[in-house]
């Protein structure tokens, strides 16, 4: 075989065609004329928000996707922001590595479109709440403060999926839904320290909560998994928690929570 021949047929496989990197629209204030994109985009620099000066943090409309690029979206101290990140339209998603702090009153206001996501993205400080209405969440980092409300809050009425999170409170919740899900997984989450319900669902029609590990508190009363209306669809295995809190104890008898002896729980 002719060495251009060998050539040739490794670029129609794809195996030698150079890659063409799609342009992406650069973010580095939080200045309305900046910060709303039409198209993917990525942070340029560390951006600070100030609602003093007519910041309304990052906009996403049309599907345009943010990546944090390591870099950090910050309310200034002192101040109440809105939302760190909106998104407008449908399939949006939101990807670190980055950092968003600071007393925003949404980290991440997904409005509840289709394909909307978070991933991979560290919160820290979160005084209010945290990703509202997104329909896939997974491997973030929620860390609260004193007064924060939900780390992640449901109320749109489609399935949703909410994975391999890391949430540590003070929150008076962990994941919360509050209106009627056709399908919702929540599965491999860590919940540690002071949150009054790890996870609170109200209604769901079907759900899977798998493999979720939950760090309380003796003191801890609520049951880490707590149902306002149980129906025979939810599917419960694998969720562990520490015996020495009563609200685990109350997990493990509704059928919730399991036991696992010699599993070190330490705060």
């Amino acid at each position: 075989m002719s060495r251009s021949f060998t050539l040739l047929t490794a670029m129609m496989l794809g195996l030698a065609a150079p890659r063409i990197s799609e342009a992406v629209y650069l973010i580095n204030s939080c200045s309305p004329s900046n910060a709303t994109t039409n198209t993917n985009a990525k942070l340029q620099n560390d951006i600070t928000c100030n609602p003093a000066n007519g910041d309304l943090g990052v906009t996403l409309n049309s599907g345009a996707d943010l990546d944090l690029n390591g870099k950090t979206i910050t309310c200034l101290a002192g101040q109440n922001c809105s939302a760190a990140i909106t998104m407008t339209s449908t399939n949006s998603v939101v990807s670190g590595p980055g950092n968003i702090a600071g007393s925003f009153s949404k980290i991440v206001n997904c409005v509840g479109k289709v394909g909307s996501r978070v991933t991979a993205v560290h919160f820290d400080g979160v005084t209010d709440d945290g990703l509202s209405d997104c329909r896939k969440v997974d491997g973030n980092v929620l860390i609260g403060e004193t007064g924060a409300g939900r780390a992640v809050t449901i109320t749109t009425s489609d399935s949703v999926t909410i994975n391999d999170n890391y949430i540590e409170g003070p929150f008076s919740y962990g994941v919360l839904y509050t209106n009627s899900i056709a399908y919702g997984l929540v599965s491999h989450n860590m919940f540690n320290g002071p949150i009054s319900r790890p996870i609170y669902v109200q209604n769901w029609n079907s759900a899977t909560v798998a493999n979720n590990a939950f760090m309380m508190a003796d003191t801890q009363t609520n049951a880490p998994i707590d149902v306002g209306t149980p129906v025979d669809s939810y599917l419960y295995s694998g969720n562990i928690c520490d015996t020495n809190s009563a609200g685990c104890a109350a997990c493990i008898a509704a059928g919730r929570c399991v036991d696992v002896p010699g599993v070190p729980f330490s705060f």
